[in-house]
């Protein structure tokens, strides 16, 4: 039986004002139920392709940069996309800003793309390039990540169930070990739809189901399309560490900028009626 020191009594109590403290502040209803995205931790993003969750990575992203510290930047780090790509995006969402403000939040911002893999390493080593993200998450100039998309990163896509386990747990310890948020987005499998006949659950994942076990933190995206209309949904369905209240949210679209601009909390019949609602092929 381990006897409970005064030492161990004040490193509880430490860990107690940890789970309390906010590190990033955020204009996010749901973000802010549990206190912002936590150092150290994983922060997974489920949807279907093509459900909206590059555009919410964007969205939180000109969130983070209000608040990222002047002398660090954030990680974007993207499988499906080109970094010119991603800039064209991502500057379309910025144009209702002035240019010097947009040259601001731009110049925080790391961007890596494994489609330029070609620019830094001319041969196909997969073990070179991913002692290259490590070192790139670890690099103290770095003050948040977001990792746009973990399940077409050659990292994980088309690698055996047991690969795709042991990139995920090492990936945890290397996030620890930076002690900065790691925001991720990840595709459910190929037969979730926008108009499946149930709501999204942590286990329709793509590919290794140990992934749940291994974030602390998830939350599915997950639209209905009402006749001609799309009602985004956001649903945290893991906070490890965290009590939440509300766990339900509506999300505010704009289409001229192409992102999330603000959400609301919704109760569940809310969210049972527009799934009623929805158009069913």
């Amino acid at each position: 039986m381990k006897e409970i020191n005064k030492e161990s009594l004040e490193e509880i109590f430490n860990l107690l004002k940890e789970r309390e403290k906010v590190f990033w502040y955020s204009d996010y209803s749901f973000l802010t139920e549990h206190k912002g995205h936590r150092p150290g931790a994983l922060h997974l993003y489920l949807g279907v392709a093509h459900g909206g969750k590059s555009t919410l990575m964007r969205s939180l992203l000109i969130d983070a940069l209000k608040r990222c510290n002047k002398e660090k930047k954030i990680l974007v780090w993207l499988s499906e996309e080109t970094e010119n790509d991603f800039l064209i995006e991502f500057s379309m969402a910025l144009a209702h800003l002035n240019q010097i403000d947009a040259k601001v939040l731009l110049s925080k911002i790391l961007i890596h793309s494994e489609m330029n893999y070609s620019n830094i390493f001319p041969k196909s080593d997969v073990k070179l390039k991913y002692k290259y993200f490590k070192e790139t998450i670890l690099n103290e100039e770095i003050d948040l990540i977001l990792f746009d998309n973990l399940t077409t990163s050659e990292f994980y896509m088309d690698r055996s169930i047991e690969d795709q386990s042991y990139f995920i747990r090492d990936l945890k310890e290397v996030v620890s070990k930076a002690n900065k948020p790691f925001i991720m987005v990840a595709h459910t499998g190929a037969d979730m739809t926008e108009n499946s006949h149930r709501l999204i659950s942590m286990n329709d994942i793509r590919g290794c189901k140990s992934v749940i076990n291994i974030v602390q933190h998830c939350y599915i995206l997950q639209r209905f399309q009402i006749n001609d209309c799309y009602y985004p949904t956001l649903r945290i369905t893991k906070h490890r560490g965290q009590s939440v209240e509300n766990k339900m949210f509506y999300l505010f679209f704009d289409k001229d900028r192409n992102l999330y601009i603000k959400d609301k909390c919704i109760n569940f019949l809310e969210l049972k009626d527009n799934f009623k609602r929805r158009n069913v092929l």
